[in-house]
């Protein structure tokens, strides 16, 4: 089984959301979703050491049409997600350029610029480190606040969005008046 997505960067994810953040692991027939709401991981099979990471979480494995969730630790009860409607990879797609930019947000929290032929967006590096190939990342739209999907189409990532005047300056002055 070939995958995209660097699997120990997901197990991080996985095992932070373990103890302080949220995690979602859904079932389907044929896939399994990962999220913790701000990325969107997909396998056909998973692998054996993310399987072991949502195992620690988790200690079961969901049954087919069932969603899992914790919330800081503790599992909640949660109605099955249908994540294959929001996972949409195929629609139409505005592909991009991934930018040499690192961006600190404060807080430690480096974000990644991508550029598109219209915009431009900010994804935390921590979930970009996910994607093994992150070559061809693409958009369905040509506005700041649709999902990147990357690593062959694997994981989506919402980017981070920012409405202050100060940032929107930061960001023509980075990538040369194109945002």
């Amino acid at each position: 089984m070939k995958t995209k997505i660097n699997t120990n960067e997901l197990c991080k994810m996985v095992r932070y959301a373990r103890s302080r953040g949220r995690l979602f692991w859904t079932r389907e027939e044929r896939q399994h979703f990962i999220s913790n709401g701000h990325w969107l991981v997909r396998f056909d099979e998973v692998p054996r050491d993310v399987l072991v990471s949502l195992f620690g979480v988790f200690c079961k494995i969901p049954e087919v049409g069932q969603t899992l969730v914790t919330q800081s630790g503790q599992e909640v009860e949660s109605k099955p997600i249908d994540f294959s409607k929001i996972y949409q990879p195929d629609k139409q797609s505005v592909f991009g350029e991934v930018t040499p930019f690192l961006k600190d947000i404060g807080q430690n929290q480096l974000c990644r610029i991508i550029k598109f032929p219209e915009h431009h967006v900010i994804v935390d590096e921590n979930y970009f480190k996910m994607a093994i190939d992150y070559s061809n990342p693409k958009t369905q739209g040509k506005g700041s606040h649709y999902p990147i999907y990357l690593a062959g189409d694997d994981l989506m990532i919402l980017p981070l969005r920012y409405h202050d005047e100060k940032q929107d300056e930061i960001m023509k002055e980075i990538v040369g008046g194109a945002v």
